[in-house]
């Protein structure tokens, strides 16, 4: 993997490179991430506070300016991105040899369909998709899917749905209105049944799993897009979900972006990801990964000194394959 494969869509996502032959990267970015995690939070609320509970420290005015903020991604954006750091992301090159004691994660994204023209995948122990594998959610697609992770040599693979697999949210597909009505009477598609046809993977649905030492969390919610699946309001019921997210979280999956990683819609330069999934990552969670999808123009990676923040996309926002599958390894904790 050179440079130019992984150069990220956004200008603000940090290229991962692999020219740092004199440095070990993850070593480096290991020691980073724990000073970081002793001297300092992410916090432009209430830094003080950034270890407890978030639901317990926020004053009702608070809660209003945060609800206000996270209904507007452009002003949130605006007030916070100043107190951003953007570093180099912990990511390996993709043919690298492996750290000892590390498990790889291999990390792919919004394939909607085309995954069989993913040549080139690199060998993990750990391989993630972070949703959007269909274009609305078929089962045939679903079935093809499934069938090309089962030929993959990973040891493990683990997979969340995004908002075009319609048929993996019933609520959604049984709608009268919108994109679920124009679905739900397919008789091919059972969303009942669909879930069980991941036999070659781990489906993940606001639920946990712990892989070779690494507790992986898998959510498939985002802040309303358009009308699709998997969609909550801004605010109180979007935060709702992430606050379920267990705080010994390692690798968090989830198909939409944090606020302002990865997450700038082109052409227009507005921001589309959720300022409740950032402040949960940021003020209690402290994954060390946070990976997605679901704005393809987003594709690439960076970090913020604790968490490495992964846009996995693997086509562009013309739906051409165009992201090579993102690399990373994880220390498992003792």
């Amino acid at each position: 993997m050179s440079t130019s494969e992984i150069a990220p869509r956004d200008a603000e996502q940090v290229e991962a490179r692999e020219d740092n032959s004199e440095k070990d990267i993850s070593k480096t970015m290991s020691e980073m991430v724990r000073r970081r995690r002793r001297e300092k939070t992410l916090d432009f609320e209430n830094p003080d506070n950034s270890e407890k509970d978030i639901s317990k420290t926020m004053s009702e005015e608070e809660r209003r300016r945060r609800d206000r903020l996270s209904e507007d991604p452009d002003e949130a954006w605006s007030v916070l991105k100043a107190k951003q750091e953007f570093l180099p992301p912990a990511i390996s090159p993709a043919y690298s040899e492996k750290p000892e004691g590390s498990v790889r994660f291999v990390a792919i994204s919004d394939t909607h369909g085309k995954h069989d023209m993913l040549k080139d995948i690199p060998y993990g122990d750990v391989l993630v998709h972070c949703g959007d594998f269909t274009m609305n959610g078929g089962q045939e697609v679903v079935d093809s899917f499934n069938k090309w992770l089962g030929k993959l040599p990973h040891k493990h693979k683990v997979v969340i749905a995004g908002n075009h697999d319609i048929s993996f949210h019933e609520e959604f597909f049984r709608s009268t209105e919108g994109r679920g009505r124009a679905r739900k009477d397919s008789a091919k598609d059972d969303p009942k049944q669909i879930k069980k046809s991941f036999t070659n993977a781990i489906y993940l649905e606001d639920a946990e799993v712990v892989l070779e030492g690494v507790k992986i969390y898998g959510s498939p919610w985002q802040p309303e897009f358009c009308d699709w699946a998997f969609n909550l309001p801004r605010g109180a019921p979007i935060r709702e979900k992430w606050e379920a997210i267990p705080e010994d979280t390692d690798v968090l999956l989830t198909h939409g972006p944090p606020l302002g990683r990865g997450d700038k819609v082109q052409p227009s330069g507005a921001r589309a990801g959720c300022l409740d999934l950032l402040m949960e990552i940021q003020k209690r969670v402290k994954p060390q990964y946070n990976v997605f999808g679901h704005i393809h123009e987003g594709y690439g990676a960076s970090s913020d000194g604790v968490t490495t923040f992964v846009n996995a996309s693997s086509l562009d926002i013309g739906y051409h394959v165009d992201g090579r599958p993102i690399v990373f390894d994880v220390v498992p904790k003792k």
